[in-house]
């Protein structure tokens, strides 16, 4: 509207210097270049209101149309990778003895794998880098994370599903981090690559209370770096030896925070035919006695 009222504006100027000669059109002249200083700062703050309200509209829908694109690309289905059905069976403890076979404690040890690390988030102090270990669990044919968080032991277990949905979907995010599809304005990022039922205990000297909760699997931004995210959300335990007498309690919401090379350590643990190796290696046979 501005721009035609400045035309309209301009065609009666001209118009006027036709008639200069005359009095008459010498003194509208005059009055319609009074009226013509007095309109232009309206024009001029018209103008620019129009011009930024155009902006923002323009740049509200972009940021909308990369939300849309970003949260609305198909998750990948899980678990698909050649590796899963080359994982282990668990290994059956042999010769234990009765108080083992009561208490359930397997008499094979945990043989360490690896070492890595991940960052976990607090409000006082931001991400935070915690030192891991890595097990792998013949008797359960699981590869475990230990961390200590305030001088508790936690333990993260991945078994054969587990590890090949983290395998297919560190996949796609290092893809859609390499190819710039990764947001910081999308939405629900946390969950963009689907959820799986994850396991972990925790315990004071042991692994006394265990979960299985639900956990997404996504990204988040943190101070413009993104980072591969598990996020482990409240669950009643499933077995609690601590101090509260055998109560189930409300586990805490856990996020872990991965770097590309803290993702590739993980993964790294997640190699099949290596724990297939340390299966048959630590699967005794029990020798029977010799027929006489």
């Amino acid at each position: 509207m501005d721009i035609h009222l400045t035309q309209r504006l301009y065609t009666a100027i001209i118009k006027h210097l036709v008639t200069f000669s005359s009095l008459e059109g010498l003194y509208n002249m005059k009055q319609l270049l009074k009226t013509s200083l007095l309109l232009l700062p309206c024009i001029f703050l018209a103008s620019c209101a129009s011009t930024s309200k155009t902006a923002d509209t323009q740049s509200s829908s972009n940021d909308e149309t990369t939300v849309i694109a970003t949260t609305k690309r198909p998750a990948t289905e899980q678990p698909i990778d050649p590796q899963y059905e080359q994982a282990p069976a668990a290994v059956t403890p042999t010769n234990q003895s009765g108080i083992e076979q009561y208490l359930g404690i397997s008499n094979i040890d945990p043989v360490k794998i690896g070492e890595g690390s991940f960052f976990t988030k607090t409000l006082m102090h931001g991400l935070t880098q915690s030192p891991v270990e890595y097990f792998y669990r013949p008797d359960k044919a699981t590869v475990v994370g230990k961390v200590f968080f305030n001088h508790i032991a936690y333990h993260f277990a991945f078994d054969a599903k587990q590890r090949s949905t983290l395998r297919t979907t560190s996949k796609q995010y290092l893809s859609d981090f390499e190819n710039h599809i990764l947001s910081s304005k999308a939405k629900n990022t946390y969950k963009v690559y689907g959820n799986m039922t994850g396991e972990f205990s925790w315990g004071l000297f042991t692994s006394g209370n265990r979960v299985k909760p639900k956990t997404s699997i996504g990204y988040e931004f943190e101070k413009k770096s993104p980072y591969f995210t598990l996020s482990y959300w409240p669950e009643m335990t499933e077995v609690n030896n601590s101090i509260e007498e055998n109560q189930a309690v409300l586990s805490e919401k856990i996020t872990l925070y991965f770097t590309k090379k803290q993702l590739a350590q993980l993964i790294e643990q997640f190699d099949e035919a290596k724990l297939n190796e340390l299966t048959i290696q630590n699967s005794v046979e029990v020798e029977e006695g010799d027929v006489y």
